[in-house]
């Protein structure tokens, strides 16, 4: 049974690379210079509970917008057919000043309107009749 194994792609250890360390009675000198790592690399895994990698997402990603923003902003954004850089400014001055442009997009995003579809007058512009 051939089982895959997600490293991360900066990941200088293994899971047996891990064990092997925990379990040894070597001095981190030398369990460095035999595994060609860090000394640094085998203190840190010495320490360790357990020999699995540790999750490298965030616990608690920080929101700047509540739910009543976003209903707003996204009010503005089909109302107004504000750009983003428009309604990053708009949002800046009048709800929350230390909102990014990223997270204003990835609120748009979310909601489907992160692009817009062109405004009828928008669509209509340089058409001769």
């Amino acid at each position: 049974m051939d089982m895959e194994l997600k490293l991360h792609s900066n990941a200088s250890t293994t899971p047996r690379t891990r064990k092997y360390i925990q379990s040894s009675t070597k001095t981190d000198y030398e369990l460095a210079n035999e595994l060609s790592i860090s000394i640094d690399t085998v203190k840190k895994w010495r320490h360790r509970d357990c020999f699995q990698d540790k999750s490298h997402r965030p616990k608690l990603i920080h929101k700047t917008l509540t739910p009543e923003h976003e209903v707003f902003i996204l009010y503005l954004r089909k109302r107004l057919y504000l750009s983003l850089d428009e309604l990053l400014e708009v949002t800046r001055l009048l709800i929350n000043k230390g909102v990014s442009r990223s997270s204003l997009n990835r609120c748009l995003s979310a909601h489907g309107v992160g692009r817009l579809k062109k405004h009828k007058k928008e669509q209509n512009k340089g058409v001769m009749r």
